[in-house]
């Protein structure tokens, strides 16, 4: 992997998520397509975020922005978590903004055309 890496994370109880998967991420992923890697976290019912990751779910849907070298620092090729490494993946989080040092949804649609926009900026950040 050397493309910068995108992540998204959902939750299966989470209806906002199941209506971005059926209306945008197929479209983020070809927009985006040759620009980044996409990686896919769905957390099931009962199931905790990886560690690594759980910075950045404090909602549902959210999607981060990160190097391929960072990602390999805390995942497997294949996806899967290092369990030896422990800290917290350096990542931009889309659709957010810090107020007094908390994080906070910054509001904006998810949609493709939103999404494309951010990572413009958000890749020179990584």
């Amino acid at each position: 992997m050397s493309l910068p890496v995108l992540i998204y994370i959902s939750k299966d109880s989470c209806s906002a998520c199941k209506a971005f998967n059926q209306r945008e991420w197929e479209n983020v992923k070809h927009r985006l397509n040759g620009r980044a890697e996409f990686v896919s976290f769905r957390i099931k019912e009962g199931q905790q975020v990886p560690p690594c990751i759980a910075k950045y779910s404090d909602w549902f849907p959210n999607i981060i922005l990160t190097s391929a070298s960072n990602y390999s620092k805390y995942f497997t090729s294949d996806g899967k978590v290092h369990l030896s490494k422990p800290g917290t993946l350096s990542a931009v989080q889309f659709n957010s903004v810090e107020e007094d040092g908390i994080v906070k949804p910054a509001g904006r649609p998810y949609t493709a055309d939103a999404i494309d926009a951010w990572f413009g900026k958000a890749v020179k950040r990584i």
